[in-house]
């Protein structure tokens, strides 16, 4: 494990966009596993950013998302859905069919997280961003899993 410490978050956010253009370098349609709440806002806007440059394509990636609230609609405002597609996945040429999220207003919860569990499992998720708040401390994790260790 790696341990990497920056004083900025825009820091944060170009370690990070390295560590998926690493990956997507070597793996164009790499599986990912991304987070929502305010923590990964600056990479996602690195990521953005790199996209529009050209730098960086996730035209052949797929997508899951950790998490979803029950009980909510797909376009309601609260839904990580929402979310996702407002803050990064609608700005970046990831085509809308390749991002995997929970129906949050599915009617039989049990059964919809089976169906996303069975789904993810088909796929082998290359790289997963998590983030946890620690007192007024933001933590970007970052967790490549084997065999795509491809980061920088």
């Amino acid at each position: 494990m790696q341990i990497r410490i920056f004083e900025t978050k825009e820091e944060i956010a170009a370690a990070a966009a390295d560590v998926y253009a690493g990956l997507l370098a070597k793996k164009p349609d790499a599986v990912l596993g991304f987070a929502t709440g305010a923590s990964p806002l600056p990479t996602y806007a690195e990521l953005i950013r790199r996209c529009e440059a050209g730098a960086i394509s996730f035209k052949d990636v797929k997508t899951f998302n950790l998490d979803e609230y029950c009980g909510l609609p797909a376009d309601d405002e609260n839904s990580y859905r929402t979310f996702m597609f407002r803050n990064l996945f609608s700005q970046i040429d990831l085509r809308p069919e390749n991002a995997h999220l929970l129906d949050g207003n599915a009617p039989d919860e049990e059964a919809e997280a089976r169906r996303y569990d069975r789904m993810r499992s088909c796929m082998r998720i290359s790289l997963v961003m998590g983030t946890v708040l620690v007192g007024g401390l933001a933590l970007v994790m970052l967790l490549l899993c084997a065999p795509c260790a491809a980061a920088p």
